[in-house]
């Protein structure tokens, strides 16, 4: 009977522990970009409204049987970080029509067509998380080769919607499995 409470035990911890389920306690007390130093930000959870995107710099696409469906399941945008420094916004296919919308927004704003007053704000939360190294290659061809641009582009992005690479709901579902299996082995 013990054994098999160990293990269901040791099953639940080991749930939560590889679906990052403890960062569902980050939503609590969610930061700002504000809050954050660029230094140490890889991690936090983050709510805040983006006011302007830049530029995408690359898409993700579905592919079945190794041939591209056409349709695009994320987009990763170019932000402000701050006054000084820029990052990414990994937006999933839920939300690209509002950020696709944000973006022509922002064009016919830099094209004079609208008032700065009329660019829609884009409220965000998710997971800071660090770009790997494809990303980050098409994130800095953004930058033009400039190597002051790129030396203030932070090579992190805001994933939106998602927490510890999960959805809210997945790494719910997760915790509350995790949970209950460790309540089998105590009980």
């Amino acid at each position: 009977v013990w054994l098999r409470s160990i293990v269901f035990v040791a099953l639940g911890v080991a749930l939560i522990i590889i679906f990052d389920c403890l960062t569902l306690f980050q939503m609590l007390s969610p930061k700002t970009l504000a809050e954050l130093d660029p230094e140490h930000m890889e991690g936090a959870y983050v709510e805040d409204d983006i006011y302007y995107f830049y530029t995408p710099y690359l898409e993700e696409e579905q592919y079945r049987n190794n041939v591209a469906t056409g349709r695009i399941t994320g987009r990763q945008y170019i932000i402000d970080f701050d006054e000084t420094y820029y990052m990414g916004l990994f937006v999933h296919s839920r939300d690209l029509d509002e950020a696709e919308a944000m973006m022509d927004a922002c064009e016919a704003y830099m094209n004079g067509e609208i008032s700065f007053d009329q660019v829609p704000v884009m409220r965000v939360r998710g997971t800071i998380t660090a770009m790997d190294s494809q990303e980050e290659g098409f994130y800095l061809d953004a930058a033009g080769g400039d190597s002051q641009v790129e030396s203030i582009m932070l090579p992190y992005y805001i994933d939106h919607n998602r927490i510890g690479g999960n959805t809210f709901i997945l790494t719910g579902l997760i915790a509350a499995a995790a949970v209950g299996v460790i309540g089998l082995g105590i009980a």
